[in-house]
């Protein structure tokens, strides 16, 4: 028996029409950039290959710091490092396994233990990772060139936001192997520029290179992290303390994952957001020594790098911040770390939309700012979708500003309710 479909199934189609529009617009979107470092993402942690490493990195107004390295990578992840120079970490073997991380200091004789930082992406993950990108990012195509004597294409990414860094990378048009990239702030100026040399591929990287022998150490300290957490309640149990959840981030970051760290007999909670190049890092713990009630504190330095970092104090919390982009917008990050405020927003957003605090509390503890959760029931009373199915876009890599201009919205009265939302005075509406 046939027939109209009914309200439910019209919406199903619907949204399902959507979701298409939505995927078939990305990739008719994929120019030859795109697909170069799609390319990129694909090849980088399948090659074998040993090789020199260059970094620049500006250290201050007009001073540079050289650092360069030998290095040897296999396809199945591990990543052995020598630092050549400078004088003051020359010797210094990094011996990364994909599991842990090993740094011997030849000069203090001293092994420092921690969690691998390799990584190699799934094909989900390139695919999340190349939307994060495509959504904060032109990703432009600056022609060919040859570095250091193999034909490269070369990429170019600018950000769309004031207070990232932009990016151009070299990338091997053979293997498609990054072997320059170079980063610049907003005004054109060089702040980091990493180059591979002498390189020899490998179908197999030989044993020789991995056999890295580091001598015993006169102290050990291990940084023991736990795997990576996705979600928050999970961290807060693990760690015994409730954290400090943003109210809000910057334009086009998203919650990654967690992690704990214990260092020097303290737990140390770590949350990490990504706009698919750039990592900003969280950290907070207890205060060692007790402060008064209403203690508040924040020191902030802009690094010549392009580093910036905000320590925050309060009566009983300690707070790093830490990621590559313009100051302001990590102090502003710190001062969205308020959870009493935070209660006061949810109540505001569960009376706006009708839903329980406990379904508001179940989205932060995906890493959801107030913000996000916010636009995503705006978009969802407007277009009379479920709120599980625009995560099911979200959670692909779709920020709600895409979302909401796939769904035929203008998100000009969302970011007018947001600012009401922010400013404390979202009856005003």
């Amino acid at each position: 028996m046939t027939g109209a479909p009914s309200k439910s199934g019209a919406a199903v189609i619907l949204f399902t029409a959507a979701l298409v529009i939505l995927t078939v617009d990305c990739s008719t979107a994929e120019t030859p950039a795109i697909k170069i470092l799609r390319h990129s993402l694909n090849s980088e942690c399948h090659l074998s290959y040993v090789a020199h490493e260059t970094q620049v990195v500006l250290v201050g107004i007009g001073e540079q710091t050289i650092v360069r390295n030998w290095i040897a990578r296999s396809g199945g992840g591990s990543l052995i490092t020598r630092c050549l120079c400078p004088s003051q970490c020359e010797g210094n073997i990094s011996d990364d396994d994909g599991h842990w991380l090993r740094v011997y200091n030849p000069h203090t004789h001293h092994l420092t233990v921690t969690r691998s930082a390799a990584k190699c992406f799934s094909p989900h993950e390139i695919a999340l990772i190349m939307r994060r990108i495509c959504e904060n990012y032109s990703v432009q195509y600056a022609g060919t060139s040859r570095a250091p004597g193999r034909l490269c294409d070369v990429v170019s990414l600018i950000p769309y936001s004031h207070y990232a860094h932009s990016r151009t990378i070299w990338v091997d048009r053979t293997t498609g192997l990054p072997l320059w990239v170079q980063v610049k702030d907003q005004d054109g100026h060089l702040l980091e520029l990493t180059k591979l040399s002498l390189i020899h591929f490998y179908r197999r990287l030989p044993t020789k290179y991995l056999a890295v022998s580091i001598p015993k150490a006169k102290r050990k300290v291990t940084i023991a992290g736990d795997p990576p957490i996705h979600r928050l309640d999970q961290l807060q149990r693990i760690a015994g303390f409730n954290l400090s959840i943003p109210l809000w981030l910057p334009s086009g970051f998203e919650f990654d994952y967690g992690e704990l760290f214990h260092m020097s007999g303290k737990a140390v909670a770590c949350l990490r957001y990504n706009d698919g190049l750039s990592g900003i890092s969280i950290y907070e713990t207890y205060a060692r020594q007790k402060r008064p009630l209403g203690y508040h504190q924040l020191l902030f330095t802009s690094m010549p790098d392009g580093e910036a970092r905000v320590e925050c104090y309060d009566s009983n919390r300690d707070f790093d911040l830490i990621g590559p982009i313009e100051v302001g917008s990590l102090v502003r990050l710190a001062e969205a770390l308020d959870n009493s405020r935070g209660r006061a927003i949810a109540t505001s957003i569960c009376d706006e939309f009708r839903v329980s605090l406990k379904r508001i509390d179940g989205l932060r503890d995906r890493g959801l700012g107030f913000d996000t959760i916010a636009a995503l029931l705006e978009i969802s009373q407007e277009c009379h979708h479920t709120l599980h199915q625009l995560l099911g876009l979200y959670y692909s890599g779709y920020n709600w500003e895409h979302i909401a201009l796939r769904m035929h919205l203008e998100p000009y009265h969302i970011y007018q309710w947001l600012s009401l939302l922010k400013n404390g005075h979202p009856s005003d509406r």
